[in-house]
């Protein structure tokens, strides 16, 4: 039996098909998704309190569910989130701050595209390790979410992910 935070009858086994990606590591971090597993405790600290399990008051609304984590930055988990409420279940990254929430930010207009953007990235993954990744990469890869995403103007989440993987002398 499912508890009263309980997100996973919000989704589709074709949404946990589109989440169900490797982990990419960076210097500081990594990108992490949760699966049918962990989904409803990935809420915990976001939608409800981990510990008495009461609902968080000032979450962003119950059609919002965390499907995964960046904590690339090297400070804490900030987590991805999709819409259940729209069609293409559109992914937003809501970044923590001391545990005041911010607006989230659009970064990808439907799940299937920021999938394809994941699987695109982990093509690069040895560069976000390494600090290999150059300028040349950097725009190489922004291009091609920039494709996938359909669109010339993509989300600033992209390029700052990206200089959590570049030399601190090419930011």
């Amino acid at each position: 039996m499912e508890n009263n935070n309980s997100v996973k009858g919000k989704l589709s086994k074709e949404v946990f098909h589109l989440i169900n990606t490797s982990n990419i590591k960076f210097k500081y971090g990594e990108i992490s998704f949760l699966d049918e597993k962990n989904i409803n405790e990935g809420q915990a600290g976001f939608r409800f309190n981990a510990i008495t399990g009461e609902k968080i008051e000032d979450w962003i609304g119950d059609e919002y569910v965390i499907i995964g984590y960046d904590s690339t930055a090297g400070c804490g988990q900030d987590p991805y989130i999709i819409k259940t409420d729209e069609i293409n279940l559109p992914v937003y990254w809501l970044m923590t701050d001391g545990g005041e929430w911010s607006n989230p930010d659009l970064i990808c207009d439907s799940l299937e595209n920021f999938n394809r953007i994941i699987k695109f990235l982990e093509e690069y993954s040895e560069y976000f390790i390494d600090e290999e990744l150059t300028d040349e990469i950097k725009g190489e890869i922004l291009n091609k979410i920039s494709e996938i995403e359909g669109k010339e103007k993509i989300s600033d989440y992209w390029e700052n992910l990206l200089n959590n993987a570049m030399p601190f002398e090419s930011q």
